[in-house]
């Protein structure tokens, strides 16, 4: 991933999967993508 950005990470335990983190925000200069993992 590039430096330029803001990664915002949100948390979101699912105990039935094991997954420690719901999204990923990531914000580029002009540009905005959420990254559902």
């Amino acid at each position: 991933m590039s430096e330029m950005c803001m990664m915002i990470w949100r948390r979101g335990i699912n105990p039935s999967s094991m997954k420690s983190w719901d999204y990923i925000s990531i914000y580029y200069p002009g540009d905005f993508k959420i990254k559902p993992t």
